[in-house]
């Protein structure tokens, strides 16, 4: 456990550090190599994120078997190509297979704010103290196509329609739940900000939490869940994931902490949005309060979960932008966003043993709490 704390905050630190050089320098190159660090940790890792030792089994699969085709059809092209590329192609231990993974992640997440120097430290903040790293650890060929999507937003907002779709179509060679992301240039084409009314959001958000309380609702996504295990995602439906995606549903303390979070987030929405005068943000935060309703409503389907990753991870973004307007704007909410912030930090690494957050390098596999 001592590991895990230290290999986490130093690497915050580590990147905290590069994050404000290039705000300083106003340099890409520094949050590459922030990016380049974190690669390396979780290249190495061993065991960190519910869906490791899956990815590694298909990945010695393409090593060991003669029939690859086979192993490949398992995955969708471009994740099957990027696999057999470097299983077979280049042979490359594993280290540095599950490393490119997280460098492309990270990459194409923070591309998205490249010209953006400005919020650079604020977002390696939300990104590795909110822990989304054990989020991005997890169902990689999905988070992949969600790095791509956070970087299809920007030409979205720039109504750039070909870079937009290139994009998305890029996504889906990673998983084809990105599909999903055709219909929402032409709805943000239209109009880049549909929820401006604080009110409005707040019900929806109360609204959602009611929802998730009715039978009704839960038994409607787990009839669709049943649906979806005659497709090749029905893994999502098992009961490890469902351990895992369902550890929110008990309201205890952590679920009041991301709460309170995401009601801090809304009620000051306005007022980021004044500030920051930015249309990502504005695309992006619409994305956010979907996800949020949605985070609720389907708490109880595994695969809804799933594709509400499209949306809901949108939150460590819009707390990045929130956390920049009240550093200069709003100190008691500066610091309010960051105790809540740590508090996350904090108890996903205690409960490291059942989420799968706790940190063990490759080398240490014989260390690993399952073996």
């Amino acid at each position: 456990m001592i590991q895990t704390f230290v290999i986490y905050l130093l690497l915050t630190i580590t990147m905290l550090y590069l994050s404000y050089i290039g705000r300083a320098k106003q340099q890409w190159k520094y949050m590459v190599y922030a990016i380049g660090v974190y690669s390396l940790i979780f290249g190495i890792r061993y065991g960190v994120g519910v869906d490791f030792f899956n990815y590694l089994h298909n990945y010695n699969a393409y090593t060991t078997t003669t029939n690859q085709l086979s192993v490949s059809q398992s995955f969708e092209i471009g994740f099957g190509l990027l696999t057999q590329f470097f299983a077979s192609v280049i042979n490359s231990h594993y280290t540095l297979y599950f490393g490119t993974i997280a460098f492309i992640q990270l990459f194409f997440t923070f591309l998205a704010f490249k010209d953006n120097h400005k919020i650079y430290p604020y977002i390696i903040f939300t990104f590795m103290i909110g822990a989304s790293w054990l989020t991005y650890s997890n169902g990689l060929r999905h988070i992949l196509a969600l790095s791509l999507w956070i970087w299809a937003v920007k030409f979205m907002a720039e109504k750039k329609v070909w870079k937009y779709y290139a994009t998305v179509a890029l996504a889906f060679t990673f998983h084809t739940s990105a599909i999903l992301l055709v219909v929402f240039y032409p709805i943000f084409h239209w109009k880049n900000e549909w929820f401006r009314s604080v009110r409005l959001e707040l019900a929806i958000l109360v609204f959602s939490l009611i929802l998730m309380k009715i039978d009704i609702i839960q038994n409607l996504m787990q009839y669709f869940d049943t649906l979806f295990q005659m497709t090749k995602y029905d893994d999502y439906t098992q009961k490890d994931f469902a351990l895992q995606m369902h550890s929110e549903a008990k309201i205890g303390l952590g679920f009041l902490i991301t709460l309170i979070l995401i009601t801090l987030l809304i009620i000051y929405s306005k007022k980021t949005k004044e500030y920051t005068k930015s249309k990502y943000y504005n695309i992006a935060y619409d994305l956010f309060i979907i996800g949020v309703s949605l985070k609720y409503i389907l708490i109880n389907s595994m695969i809804f979960t799933r594709i509400n990753y499209y949306f809901i991870n949108f939150l460590f973004i819009i707390a990045a932008f929130t956390m920049r307007y009240a550093h200069k704007n709003n100190k008691p909410l500066f610091y309010a966003i960051i105790c809540l912030i740590a508090f996350t930090f904090v108890a996903v690494l205690l409960n490291g043993y059942d989420n799968t957050a706790l940190y063990v390098f490759f080398w240490q596999k014989d260390l690993y709490y399952l073996k």
